[in-house]
C-alpha cells in the first residue's frame, strides 16, 4: 500500500502550523486523518484527545476519534469497530445528536454504518471459527462465499454447498442446526447486487419491504406448499436446490395483479423504497437495540 500521498499530505499541513499560517486547533482533524491513514492510530488519538478536552460539545471531535478506529483505516482488518462504536455513543450519550443539523445527522449516520459493519463483522468472524472448528475451511472461504452471495443471493451454490457440508442432518440435529444458523447469520449481513448493495439484514431494518413484496412472497410460501405438500418452508427448505429452483421459476412469472413480471416487480419497488429512504432526513436508529451492554 503506498503511503506516500498520506505522508506528504502531513508535511503540507504540519508546515501550514509551523508558520502559523493554519491554527492548530483547525488542523487538527486533518493531521489525525493523515496520521491514522498511515498506520500511527495512537498519535491520531492524542491529536484529537486535546481537542475534546478543550471543546467537549463539539460533535466533529468525535466523529474524527470514531474515525480514527473506522473510516481512516486504510485496511479493514485494522478497522476497531468498538473502539469507533464507543467514541461515536460518548457525543451521542452527551446528547449531542439532538440537535436539527447537518453534524448531527452526521453522528446518527456513523453510528448506523459501524453498528451495521460491526454486526457484519462478527457474522463472518463466527463462520470462521466454525469453519477453523470442522477443518472445512479458511478466511479464503469467506471471501469466496462474499463474492458468490454478492453475485448470487440467496441462489448461492456455493452457500448451499457449505451448508450441506456444515449440516448435514440440517434441523433435526441440534448441533448442524446450531451451525446452520450461524450460516445463515453471514449470509444474512453479506451485501448482495440483486438488493442494491444492501444485505437482507439491512432490506429488513432499513428498507421494510414494500406492499408488493409481502404479497408475493407469501403467495410464493403457499404455492411452495401446495406444489411440495411441505407445510414447514424453514432454514433447511431455503437452502435447498428445491426450494431455490421453484422460487427462480415463479418470480420470473408474470404476477395476476399487476401483469409485471415478479422479479420486475419487485426490484422497482425495492429501488422506489431505497431512493426515499436516501433522500430522507432520517437516519436509521436502529442501532440502539444491537448497541453493546
Amino acid at each position: 500500500m503506498n503511503l506516500e500521498k498520506f505522508e506528504e499530505g502531513l508535511a503540507v499541513v504540519r508546515d501550514l502550523v509551523a508558520s502559523e499560517a493554519l491554527a492548530v486547533s483547525d488542523a487538527a482533524t486533518d493531521i489525525a486523518e493523515l496520521l491514522a491513514r498511515t498506520g500511527r492510530t495512537e498519535e491520531a488519538e492524542r491529536v484529537m484527545l486535546v481537542e475534546v478536552e478543550s471543546r467537549p460539545d463539539a460533535i466533529k471531535n468525535y466523529l474524527a476519534l470514531g474515525d480514527i478506529h473506522y473510516h481512516w483505516q486504510e485496511q479493514e482488518e485494522c478497522r476497531n469497530y468498538d473502539a469507533a462504536e464507543e467514541w461515536f455513543f460518548r457525543a451521542f450519550d452527551r446528547g449531542l445528536a439532538r440537535g436539527v443539523n447537518e453534524e448531527s445527522k452526521e453522528l446518527l449516520e456513523h453510528l448506523g454504518d459501524v453498528c451495521l459493519d460491526r454486526l457484519r463483522s462478527e457474522a463472518e468472524a463466527s463462520l470462521l471459527t466454525m469453519l477453523h472448528g470442522l477443518g472445512v475451511g479458511d478466511w479464503r472461504t469467506i471471501a469466496n462465499l462474499r463474492d458468490s452471495v454478492w453475485h448470487e443471493g440467496a441462489a448461492s451454490r456455493l452457500l448451499r454447498h457449505v451448508s450441506r457440508i456444515v449440516a448435514p442432518e440440517g434441523l433435526d440435529d441440534p448441533s448442524s442446526a446450531d451451525r446452520l444458523r450461524t450460516l445463515f447469520r453471514f449470509y444474512e449481513h453479506t451485501p448482495q447486487e440483486n438488493m442494491g448493495g444492501y444485505s437482507a439484514f439491512e432490506r429488513t431494518e432499513i428498507l421494510p419491504p414494500g406492499r408488493h413484496e409481502i404479497r408475493v412472497m407469501h403467495e410464493l410460501a403457499e404455492a411452495y406448499t401446495r406444489a411440495t405438500g411441505d407445510n414447514s418452508v424453514n432454514l433447511s427448505s431455503f437452502l435447498s436446490d428445491d426450494f431455490i429452483r421453484f422460487q427462480k421459476s415463479f418470480m420470473e412469472a408474470v404476477d395476476p395483479l399487476t401483469n409485471k413480471r415478479r422479479s420486475t416487480l419487485l426490484g422497482d419497488e425495492r429501488s422506489e423504497l431505497r431512493n426515499r429512504r436516501e433522500e430522507g432526513s432520517h437516519p436509521w436508529l436502529g442501532f440502539l437495540r444491537y448497541r453493546r451492554t
